[in-house]
């Protein structure tokens, strides 16, 4: 518009250029006189500026020869310069404490890397940090002029938050490059200001020396820890001054974070959706629709954990979500997998706002595009029926069996009967009755046991409780009771459980603000690392970290102490089944079918049990707990295992010699003596064979006796510090320190003996630390009291009133039907009276509508 009015007035009007520049000029004035800055005008050439810096470099530019402003001033005395090098000249004059003070110095170097290393280390030493001001070009050389970090030509609106001190320092670096060389003009003493390095700019050294630790995995408070321990007792350079917030600035500014593509998380999240990366595994992703985040849908899968869901899938899904894990309102699901070891694996993540079964089947939509044979024998959930209704929205025709979780069934019942119980002293007789009737593995048990805990609810007129059982529970104990998980990886939700805590406490180290693109990045490469960390244990077999195999061999352990001398309570009743006879009960073991990989298992270990927990089923309590054997099982397979199906069915093979295995020594060595070796004794002189078992069980008593003598001699030793005047006491001290030399003496030697003397070396820890691992937590130490104490605080317990047992009631005591497990049928209708029928073998009642001709536990006949 401008240009066009100012060609009218030449055309039109017939201005002249002189006069169109006088217009110009009155109307810049104009416009800079309604800004209310001062204006500084150039009386050579009539240019207008309202900032005297670019004013000043206008007369420099413009009118070199003209130019007499001296633009630059002493930070102490304000005098005028031309330029830094007549500034450190007159400084050196005037403000200089000793000699090498503002000195000028003036160097040269053949090539630019040499000249790089001499700067930083020059910059180092001298506490000194540049930048570049400005870059001159001329017909054969570069000329770049560096000026100190801490000086601030321009006037700042914030002073108070940047670390500039001074308009100009004399710490300066004119840099001349030419083709034959590199020059350079400088000084190192700083003027108006202090050398702090705490206010340095971190060198490019330094900065990539932190970008590697991140990049090696590090993160930001460990990068942290780093640093101090690397610079903690040297020079206090600028690394030394980092903080975590400098390493977060550095990581964010040169993107060491490989999923931080932008500055908002969830524009980043986007943006990698938009890469479609296949290693990525983003199979579904929905923005949000509005800023509550609602709408939020993410689905990830990635290869690893497709060939997961397709190996380990089919056994169980065990489905869980967690929350506060970002600054939004979005809930982390997780699938997870059981692997041959039965260690958690996660599959599948689903990161949602909602989590409904519309977000779940979108999640299990995923799995079915990936996976269209996709199919699992048990899905477990807690108490809830959004994750099985959204698979079922998928997988309309499967036959997945699904599993309620037992922690999470005992905690609903827990929480409803604290609300629902009329007499509060209920509680802890109903719990105990609610635990062992979750674990027992037998239906028929099972039945007496409900319907005796409903049957004593409603004597004791607690109605309310009971049809929160009927209308809760009763319909659907093939979900949670144990008889219902026959062959299942898992009782409980724990494994979503422990992943989920490992991924909240120990890796996030309990943030709850992760960014979404920060949490997607860390999801994925939790599940590359959790596949190498898995073929490497399993390509050496190590049986560390495997809580199950642990258990396993505990049980094992248990078996041969409890049943190694009597045998005989061990009786094969048939092919693949036992009888085990524990503390007055009778216990049954069924052989079922092996479903574990041969090579890669939980099989136990010791001896030759191989004790499978899903080929054997004990109708014990102890044999509930997924891939866990109880110690029958593990009794029957040593002690009678001509009752495995595979003894029974292996066809006759002729006699072989007779072999017995012997322990030779602690290291368990097996010596195989054949028959015609062996010398028979008669059977009343005949010793039992001693086994390695034996020697450690000694050991252990030998062990815990000489820790209770030792604790106990510094009992006394603690009461007789007060005595250490009388001669007699401290020559009996002395004696014992001898003694105690002398053990220690013989347990190096032995030690010594075995292990070899480099490993004598290490320091001995504390009394009650394990030599090995890490210390774990004790119980305060309990205070001493004198036995009339005791023996009243004995007293006072057996005055305690006994707990309530809840008794299991007789068949014809219970009013609650075997089948439908409710006192009323569901289809009663307008109906008053109710039509019970009795079994003649098992006696249990049943509601006539409920039952048809024949008993459905017996197949006895109704009619």
């Amino acid at each position: 518009m401008k240009a066009e009015l100012y060609k009218h007035l030449a055309r039109v009007h017939g201005y002249t250029k002189e006069q169109i520049d006088i217009i110009k000029t009155e109307k810049r004035r104009e416009k800079l006189a309604a800004t209310g800055k001062p204006i500084f005008v150039c009386e050579l050439c009539g240019a207008q500026y309202t900032n005297e810096v670019i004013f000043q470099r206008h007369q420099r530019a413009k009118h070199p020869d003209d130019y007499t402003l001296k633009a630059i001033r002493c930070p102490i005395c304000d005098e005028e310069a031309i330029n830094h090098r007549e500034l450190t000249n007159h400084a050196r004059l005037c403000h200089s404490n000793n000699e090498d003070d503002f000195i000028v110095e003036r160097l040269s170097f053949t090539n630019k890397q040499d000249f790089e290393v001499w700067r930083i280390a020059s910059e180092e030493a001298h506490v000194i940090s540049r930048f570049t001001s400005k870059v001159k070009h001329t017909e054969d050389a570069k000329i770049i002029y560096m000026r100190c970090h801490q000086a601030l030509r321009t006037p700042n609106d914030v002073p108070k938050k940047t670390k500039k001190t001074v308009a100009y320092c004399t710490a300066y670096m004119n840099i001349t490059e030419k083709e034959d060389g590199i020059s350079v003009e400088h000084c190192f003493t700083h003027c108006g200001h202090e050398a702090n390095p705490a206010k340095l700019r971190l060198d490019k050294d330094a900065e990539q020396y932190i970008i590697s630790l991140l990049k090696d995995g590090l993160t930001v408070r460990q990068v942290h820890k780093k640093l101090r321990a690397k610079v903690r007792g040297g020079p206090r350079t600028r690394l030394y001054f980092t903080t975590t917030r400098d390493i977060r600035n550095l990581a964010t500014r040169c993107r060491v974070q490989p999923g931080r593509l932008h500055n908002l998380d969830t524009t980043s999240v986007q943006m990698r959706v938009d890469l479609n990366d296949d290693s990525d595994g983003v199979q579904f992703f929905r923005a949000a629709q509005d800023a509550s985040g609602d709408g939020f849908t993410l689905v990830v899968i990635t290869p690893i954990q497709k060939e997961w869901l397709g190996k380990y899938g089919r056994r169980a899904l065990c489905l869980d979500d967690t929350f506060n894990l970002t600054s939004y309102s979005l809930r982390l699901t997780t699938v997870v997998v059981a692997d041959e070891w039965d260690r958690a694996l996660p599959a599948a993540y689903l990161l949602s706002y909602r989590m409904t079964e519309v977000e779940v089947g979108i999640l299990f939509e995923c799995v079915k595009k990936l996976l269209p044979s996709f199919h699992t024998e048990f899905f477990m959930t807690d108490d809830t029926n959004t994750f099985w209704n959204g698979f079922r929205k998928v997988f309309t025709t499967t036959h997945t069996k699904r599993l309620l979780c037992l922690w999470h069934v005992q905690q609903a019942m827990k929480r409803n009967a604290s609300s629902k119980l009329v007499n509060s002293e209920h509680l802890k007789p109903f719990m105990k009755k609610a635990r062992e009737i979750c674990l027992i593995r037998s239906r028929e048990i099972f039945t007496i046991k409900y319907t005796s805990l409903l049957k004593f609810l409603r004597d004791q007129s607690e109605n309310v409780l009971a049809t929160y059982m009927e209308n809760s529970w009763s319909d659907r104990i093939e979900q949670w009771a144990a008889f219902g998980r026959l062959g299942s990886c898992v009782s409980t939700s724990m494994l979503c459980e422990r992943f989920h805590k490992t991924l909240k406490h120990d890796i996030l180290e309990g943030k709850a603000n992760v960014r979404i693109d920060s949490l997607l990045q860390l999801l994925i490469n939790l599940v590359t690392e959790a596949e190498e960390e898995r073929e490497i244990a399993m390509e050496r077999g190590v049986e560390e970290g495997r809580y199950r195999l642990q258990q396993h061999h505990k049980s094992h352990a248990a078996a041969v102490s409890r049943y190694a001398d009597r045998p005989h309570t061990i009786s094969v009743t048939g092919s693949g089944q036992w009888e085990v006879k524990d503390d007055g009960c009778t216990y049954q073991i069924q052989e079922h079918f092996c479903p574990c990989d041969s090579q890669l298992n939980n099989h136990c270990k010791r001896e030759d049990c191989k004790a499978c927990p899903y080929a054997y089923a004990c109708n014990c309590s102890m044999d509930v707990r997924s891939g866990i054997s109880c110690h029958h099982v593990h009794a029957v397979l040593m002690y009678a295992p001509s009752g495995m199906r595979a003894a029974q069915e292996s066809p006759a093979r002729s006699p072989s010699p007779l072999r017995i295995v012997i322990d030779s020594s602690d290291e368990d060595e097996m010596i195989e003596v054949e028959d015609e070796d062996l010398y028979v004794m008669d059977e009343e002189a005949a010793p039992l064979p001693r086994r390695s078992t034996d020697n450690r069980d000694e050991a252990r008593d030998v062990m815990q006796k000489i820790e209770m003598d030792y604790a106990a001699g510094n009992v006394d030793l603690f009461t007789l510090r007060s005595h250490t005047s009388d001669e007699v006491v401290m020559a009996t001290i002395r004696e014992a320190g001898k003694l105690i030399e002398r053990y220690k003496k013989l347990m190096a030697d032995a030690k010594a003996s075995k292990m070899g003397k480099e490993n004598s070396v290490k320091l001995a820890r504390r009394t009650g630390i394990s030599s090995v691992g890490r210390p774990q937590g004790f119980t305060p130490i309990r205070k001493l009291h004198k036995r009339s104490h005791l023996r009243k605080c004995e007293r006072s317990k057996r005055k305690r009133t006994p707990e309530l047992e809840i008794p299991d009631c007789a068949a014809d005591e219970r009013d609650t039907c075997s089948v439908c497990l409710r006192m009323q049928p569901n289809n009663l209708g307008n109906r008053t009276e109710i039509s019970w029928i009795q079994c003649p073998k098992c006696e249990n009642w049943m509601h006539s509508d409920c039952v048809g001709t024949t008993c459905p536990d017996d197949g006895t006949s109704l009619e």
